[in-house]
């Protein structure tokens, strides 16, 4: 029994060299290109050629980006808004000055006083310590330092030995753990804008103390007093020892001290420029840095800067005066 004819095996033979065909293709298709060779040396046109890939990529199998990344205008743009939003929420030149403004008339409405301004004032003041006497005001201001200045009649620095006061109220250089250095100066501040109180100061050899009255918001402000003190300075370089107690002390010896004499004194002509004089109340007093020889005076003081009062009980013609240890006698006349 013959299985396959000729036509069967005419079309097996076909289907064969297909299939070696389409395998061959395959295989080349998975190979590098490599030079080709003639090594049989047969015709170019003979020589199988490797055929390179034709078919495109198509992706399949790789992993697909589900968020893509945003634009790079979208990103610009939103970094422009931020830095709009940043520009608009700063102050403007003008709101910057303004603010400037507002912070200078707050710190100025907090150092100003709740009344005027006071005006500062030196003066010099005779302590009387007498009893019966009215209490001297000190009058204070937040914020300034009110310098006591202790001396004796001839000038001379009276040390203090102790002071005492509410310092919750007032503050000074007294306090525990300063300087214990001997000193006739006291500064005195208040602590609060409006405050009233006293203080107790005991001086070198003095067995009274020297009080006086503390208080703020005034019109005027002390800002140096200059206090003579009656009685024996133990630090005294003077010849003249006065009495504890000087019964012929003179009120009106500090307006001439300070260089500001009442308006009802009346100006005298010297012939020396060294010493100034006035009528007053019947008095004649002068002011200058000398020692008096004659006539005899009634009252004097001396300040600290070596400028001395003299008070007579009347007018007189001329004035003997010791300065550098020489004598010099000095005209007086009316003008």
């Amino acid at each position: 029994m013959q299985l396959f004819n000729k036509p069967h095996i005419k079309k097996l033979l076909t289907l064969s060299v297909l299939i070696y065909c389409i395998n061959s293709n395959l295989y080349a298709q998975n190979q590098p290109i490599r030079p080709q060779t003639n090594p049989l040396g047969l015709p170019q046109s003979v020589v199988p050629l490797a055929i390179p890939p034709s078919m495109p990529n198509s992706g399949l199998g790789q992993q697909v980006n589900v968020h893509p990344p945003k634009p790079k205008l979208a990103i610009k743009k939103r970094v422009k808004k931020v830095f709009q939003e940043f520009e608009d929420a700063q102050l403007d030149e003008g709101q910057i000055k303004r603010l400037k403004s507002l912070n200078i008339k707050n710190a100025t409405a907090g150092m100003t006083p709740y009344n005027n301004i006071p005006k500062p004032v030196t003066r010099t003041l005779m302590i009387d310590l007498s009893p019966g006497i009215s209490t001297p005001v000190l009058r204070l201001s937040a914020g300034q330092l009110t310098s006591l200045v202790f001396s004796s009649l001839q000038g001379d620095p009276w040390f203090i030995d102790s002071v005492k006061l509410n310092r919750n109220i007032f503050s000074d250089g007294m306090q525990q753990g300063s300087d214990n250095t001997p000193t006739n100066v006291l500064t005195i501040e208040p602590l609060r804008a409006l405050a009233y109180g006293n203080v107790t100061i005991m001086l070198k050899g003095l067995s009274t103390p020297v009080i006086f009255s503390l208080t703020t918001n005034q019109k005027e402000v002390d800002f140096r007093v200059d206090l003579k003190i009656p009685g024996r300075n133990p630090d005294s370089v003077s010849r003249i020892n006065y009495a504890d107690k000087i019964p012929n002390l003179d009120d009106n010896i500090p307006y001439f001290l300070d260089g500001i004499p009442p308006k009802e004194a009346k100006k005298l002509r010297t012939t020396d420029r060294i010493l100034e004089a006035w009528e007053y109340t019947g008095h004649m007093y002068i002011r200058t840095s000398a020692d008096v020889q004659y006539p005899a005076y009634y009252s004097s003081a001396r300040s600290t800067s070596g400028v001395a009062v003299y008070r007579f009980n009347q007018v007189y013609s001329s004035i003997t005066l010791l300065q550098n240890a020489k004598a010099h006698t000095i005209s007086i006349e009316q003008y």
